[in-house]
């Protein structure tokens, strides 16, 4: 892919487990994939480095209408990654209180993320979110200070039954960060 710094070109792997009972809105079961990708350079432009991210879910059924959400997700960069391939916290999936996902990046991205689901009426159901997360500058450093994000949301079932709905999030953070998302299909 062109990366506006050179050409580069990238192959990898994925690897994924998956038990969730709907994969548009999970009330139960898990999901983890790992992923690596090796970026080359085509001819004597572009930058060489590798990319490797972990996704990891779980989806807990409480009682007969509520279900709890975790993710924990960790993204690294090794090399001299272009500044658009970088690692990223922040977004319409990845904590939804910073409203630009290239807002942070860094070498190194993770984030640890809870919401609590909860339908309420008709074809209407809200959310309560909250997460943990930082990028850092080098991939084996440590991460400084936390981002602790927190909001919540609205949805509206676009086919009753299924578990496709539109979502409308709003999120604030402890860096100050406040966003607002309108958007289809859940964040995780």
């Amino acid at each position: 892919t062109g990366t506006g710094a050179g050409d580069n070109f990238g192959l990898g792997l994925a690897i994924g487990y998956d038990t969730r009972d709907d994969a548009l809105w999970p009330r139960r079961g898990a999901y983890t994939r790992l992923k690596a990708i090796g970026y080359g350079r085509l001819g004597d432009r572009g930058h060489k480095f590798c990319a490797i991210t972990l996704d990891v879910r779980r989806y807990v059924p409480i009682g007969d209408n509520l279900a709890l959400a975790l993710q924990g997700y960790a993204d690294i960069r090794c090399g001299h990654a272009p500044f658009t391939k970088m690692a990223t916290c922040g977004g319409t999936r990845l904590g939804r209180a910073v409203g630009h996902n290239l807002k942070y990046l860094g070498r190194g991205a993770w984030l640890a993320q809870a919401e609590l689901r909860a339908p309420l009426f008709w074809r209407i159901g809200a959310t309560a979110f909250g997460a943990l997360g930082n990028v850092t500058d080098n991939a084996g450093g440590t991460f400084t200070s936390v981002h602790a994000m927190c909001g919540a949301g609205l949805r509206l079932a676009v086919f009753p039954g299924k578990g496709l709905n539109l979502r409308l999030d709003g999120g604030v953070s402890s860096r100050g960060d406040k966003a607002i998302y309108f958007n289809i299909r859940e964040a995780f």
